[in-house]
This record gives C-alpha cells, structure tokens and sequence, in this order.
C-alpha cells in the first residue's frame, strides 16, 4: 500500500513498503521528494538502542527491523540487534532465528554467539547453547564477557 496522507498540523506523510516518511507542513510549495527519502537505517538503529536502554524491547526490535530492511538485511549489526531485542522481549524461538542469520551474514561476530547460546539456553536447547558459548569464547577468549560465558558453560546440564 502506498499513498499520501496528512494530518491536523498540515504535516505530509507518505506510506511506502510498511514505513511512513513525514514531509514539511504544507505552507504553500511543498516538495514531494522530501518525502519520498527513505529513513537513514543508522539513525533507526540509534533509535532502536534508546528504546532497548528503556526496556521498550518490542519498539526496539521494530526499529532495529527497519534498519536491516533498509540495509538490504545485510547488516549484521542490525541483524544481532533485532536478535538480541526479540530475545529480551522473551520471542526466543524469533531470536535464534536473527541471531542465525547475524551469524551467516558474519560469522565471526562473537557476540552474535552469545546471544544465540543464550537464546537456545532458555529454550533447553542445552547442546546448542553449548556450543554457541564455546564459539563465543574461541573468537572472544579475553573479552570482558568471558568468565560470564564460562559460568554459563559449566552451568549447563
């Protein structure tokens, strides 16, 4: 669905692919390519890590999506943060799906693998989740959240 809107305070909105762009007020010329710019992914995964800093996990997750569609889904940044999002809004089973396809898109991003270990730990996916963590610690074997990760490990049936 694609078309023009507007609203009480003369403001111009355009919907296309599920996003609305917001054009100027209208006072007199107004430029329908100023609406038509898609939003910057950058600035919406910004907005996304605003929204995680304040517990809105699931406006989060839908910030961080529009960036990795605005990217082509070939971001992988965008990609572990809609994981990460869906995993804190409990949507684990959706997470380990992101968080695989972080992983595909860079599969050397370490933190992609402990996500993905703690999302397949909180559906007792145990073996996984081991080896997810594992992974983790062979990319990132001095990282501050190591021994986190190692306790993780051992705690696992």
């Amino acid at each position: 669905m694609s078309g023009w809107y507007g609203d009480r305070s003369n403001h111009i909105f355009k919907l296309s692919n599920g996003l609305y762009a917001a054009g100027s007020p209208v006072t007199g010329g107004f430029d329908p390519s100023a609406a038509q710019k898609s939003p910057d992914p950058a600035e919406l995964n910004e907005q996304g890590i605003k929204l995680m800093h304040s517990r809105n996990f699931a406006g989060a997750e839908v910030k961080f999506q529009q960036a990795s569609l605005l990217s082509g889904d070939k971001n992988p940044e965008y990609a572990n943060n809609v994981g990460f999002a869906l995993y804190k809004d409990e949507k684990y089973d959706l997470a380990v799906s992101w968080l695989k396809k972080t992983i595909e898109l860079d599969p050397q991003r370490a933190i992609a693998y402990l996500n993905l270990g703690d999302a397949y730990g909180k559906l007792n996916r145990n073996a996984e989740a081991r080896g997810a963590y594992r992974r983790h610690l062979e990319l990132a074997p001095d990282s501050k959240s190591a021994p986190d990760v190692k306790k993780k490990l051992d705690a696992l049936p």
